[in-house]
């Protein structure tokens, strides 16, 4: 952590801020060690930003969303604390148990959200394969409702590390976000049938296939020679 006098410093200038927010950047050094760097930003009546450096920690090994949480929850409790007393705000937050399930749930689901971004970008994908990606978290969005309503929070390694939590809740959640996901590539939805055909085309019903299509499969289905390449292909 910083300095007495830095630290002092900090706390006066985000005292006299109307609002603030904490940003955090996760990254490698040349050692080949994560570094995690938590910012703390404040806007005072003049709009005037302060953005400072509120701790740097180093991790040894592999970082995972358990090794952030806790981190960012010890700088909360030992740092942010003392600034949001000078200003007379309740310390509620911090010590409410809801509060802290929702941010370990949060750190989780995020995690995920990560992965499908990860999913998403990477190169020589057709379109069929990024919307597969998407259909799965669709799927794995099902599953976690499922999963919570029996109080199974398996694939939520941080909340899991808690106990008497609300599961139900979190399913309700989890079902909002199951029929909110959609929307989002509600486009993709709607040309599914054409990513289909795409994916199938040897195997597909010429007669159920878009009108303007149906000459067209019937060559490719067959002709042996664009049937073997297709089917290489796949």
């Amino acid at each position: 952590m910083m300095a007495n006098d830095i630290k002092t410093t900090l706390t006066d200038r985000m005292a006299a801020s109307e609002s603030f927010s904490i940003s955090l950047d996760e990254s490698t050094d040349l050692s080949d060690k994560a570094q995690l760097a938590i910012f703390l930003r404040g806007v005072d009546k003049e709009f005037i930003v302060t953005e400072k450096l509120l701790a740097l920690q180093t991790f040894k090994g592999m970082t995972t969303g358990d090794d952030i949480f806790n981190e960012v929850q010890r700088v909360f409790t030992d740092g942010i604390a003392d600034f949001i007393q000078i200003k007379n705000k309740p310390l509620s937050e911090l010590n409410d148990p809801k509060w802290i399930y929702d941010l370990a749930l949060l750190v989780d689901l995020t995690g995920y959200s990560i992965d499908l971004n990860f999913e998403l970008q990477k190169q020589g994908q057709s379109v069929n394969d990024l919307y597969s990606h998407l259909k799965g978290f669709q799927n794995k969005i099902r599953l976690w409702e499922a999963q919570m309503l029996s109080g199974n929070s398996y694939h939520f390694t941080t909340l899991s590390a808690y106990e008497n939590i609300s599961y139900a809740q979190y399913a309700e959640e989890f079902k909002l976000l199951s029929e909110q996901f959609p929307n989002t590539f509600r486009d993709f939805k709607n040309v599914e049938d054409c990513f289909n055909l795409f994916a199938t085309s040897t195997k597909s019903n010429a007669q159920n296939a878009l009108i303007h299509l149906q000459m067209e499969l019937i060559e490719i289905k067959e002709n042996s020679l664009l049937k073997s390449k297709f089917e290489d292909v796949e």
